[in-house]
């Protein structure tokens, strides 16, 4: 099927008013004093009503799938606030504002538990999607907090013990875009031409109907790539400079992406808003719930140029149930440069405009917190497994402190998995990774890392150690911290951190 689904991601423009209360909040708050004194009282911005139900969606020709979804309605705020997708099985696109006061009023109309998290959001431990506030089937929970991340690509899905794999992969995941004036002022591409593109795999029946298999805690794997909830996708675009906010949606695959022609990936975003300066990689290695924007300048192409975005091939991806296996190379979305747009819009050379941290500043320097993955009968941490409120001495964070932590990929032989771990809280910035057992196998991933910049989910192949530079400064309470591989996550791997003043 081949259609132009930037109609489908089509911005409404925000309004000069919207923009200045909005976009002014997260400029002029500061200068009178933060955010919060300029939000009190503590008035509702957006107000969202927020369902999981039974739909279903035609995925594939023939048979209509059955699927969970998120479907919302806005309740007040600026209407531009919800962009469904017509014809996906995602929820809507939800627009926010940094320094907006959100509330989201979560309804389970399923029948059986769920919960969902705001994945990147900084929000509190009660707004976050613990599996300690999980919704039975008719139940309700209010989501409410102040967006204080960057603007950038974020996301929201099911997030329940033992059910989040199976969940997302039925369908419960959708979009979540961050917007601020300091982003606005710099010209990236905008409206049609800032376009967000979902990479899940999928399997199916002979009914169409998805299929899930956890594969031991190996990780789910399909042979369908879906696009923003869609099979078959062709992207029709013209020749001009586009952002593409690219998440890998994935339940347990790992990619390699980049494009069949050798263009390389202009990188200007991570999984927490732009980096300071664009970058340039080869390939792309993204694992389950990481994002990266990027630029692509389609001026060079003559209109009826064909590309494809491609996963390319790479080793020690692991194993996993369904196929193809990691690591094999699979296309991932047709681009079709179907008519003649001029444009004058420029790549800057300076973003955002953040402090790097250093390792010699942190309290901790020269005895990390470290993070062990591991195999004992499951996978495990440090040589835990999930417990829904407990956590151990060492999970405990002191607020206000720059700390160094360091995830630990150590396994090999059968057990060699990649893992992505993903820290629920602020953002936080990767200052080293090193691999013990460096070879040729090495060679097929090492370009394609982005430690830039700000992130929430890092990627940690075997043999592989990654050093992190967090500090908390927001909220205090019970935080997720987990393998983003999310077979690995509902059985096990996971634990809490408990963050105190």
């Amino acid at each position: 099927m081949s259609f132009d689904f930037l109609e489908r991601f089509e911005k409404s423009a925000i309004s000069r008013r919207d923009l200045l209360r909005y976009g002014g909040m997260g400029v002029g708050a500061f200068a009178t004093g933060g955010i919060a004194r300029a939000l009190a009282p503590r008035k509702i911005d957006v107000h969202i009503q927020l369902i999981a139900s039974n739909s279903s969606a035609q995925i594939l020709s023939g048979s209509a799938t059955s699927t969970y979804r998120y479907t919302a309605r806005l309740l007040s705020g600026p209407r531009q606030t919800l962009k469904p997708i017509p014809g996906s099985f995602l929820g809507p696109t939800i627009h926010l504002w940094k320094g907006q006061r959100v509330r989201i009023d979560f309804y389970n109309q399923l029948a059986e538990d769920t919960v969902v998290h705001f994945h990147g959001l900084e929000v509190p431990h009660n707004a976050d999607g613990h599996p300690l506030h999980t919704v039975a089937p008719g139940g309700s929970w209010k989501h409410e907090f102040e967006v204080v991340n960057n603007a950038g690509t974020y996301w929201y899905h099911a997030h329940t013990d033992m059910r989040t794999g199976f969940q997302v992969n039925k369908g419960l995941a959708g979009l979540i875009i961050v917007h601020e004036l300091i982003e606005e002022k710099l010209g990236l591409p905008s409206g049609n031409f800032d376009v967000p593109i979902v990479i899940q795999d999928r399997r199916f029946n002979a009914s169409n109907q998805f299929i899930h298999s956890t594969g031991s805690q190996l990780g789910h794997l399909g042979n369908y790539i879906c696009i923003n909830g869609m099979f078959g996708q062709t992207l029709n675009i013209g020749t001009r400079p586009y952002r593409l906010r690219l998440l890998n949606g994935c339940n347990s695959r790992n990619l390699k992406v980049a494009w069949n022609n050798g263009m390389p990936m202009t990188v200007i975003g991570t999984d927490g808003g732009l980096l300071n300066q664009p970058i340039e990689k080869p390939y792309l290695m993204m694992s389950s719930g990481q994002r990266r924007d990027i630029w692509v300048d389609f001026s060079q192409y003559p209109v009826g140029t064909q590309i494809k975005l491609v996963s390319q091939a790479f080793d020690r991806g692991g194993a996993g149930s369904g196929t193809p296996a990691q690591g094999t190379p699979m296309d991932l979305l047709n681009v079709n440069v179907s008519q003649s747009i001029s444009s004058s819009a420029s790549l800057p050379s300076s973003l955002a405009s953040f402090p790097i941290w250093q390792e010699a500043n942190a309290v901790n320097f020269g005895n990390e917190r470290t993070f062990a993955l591991e195999y004992m009968s499951m996978w495990t941490i440090n040589g835990n497994t999930f417990e829904l409120s407990n956590y151990t001495n060492d999970e405990i964070i002191t607020m206000n402190q720059l700390e160094v932590w360091e995830v630990r990929n150590d396994l090999i032989g059968a057990l060699e998995q990649p893992h992505p771990m993903h820290f629920h809280g602020p953002q936080f910035q990767i200052c080293n990774r090193e691999n013990t057992d460096p070879g040729t196998w090495y060679d097929t991933i090492s370009e394609g890392f982005v430690d830039e910049g700000w992130h929430d989910t890092v990627f940690a192949f075997p043999r592989e150690r990654v050093k992190l530079l967090t500090k908390w400064t927001k909220h205090s309470g019970l935080f997720l911290y987990h393998c983003h591989n999310l077979e690995h996550e509902d059985m096990g791997m996971m634990r809490n951190l408990m963050v105190v003043p």
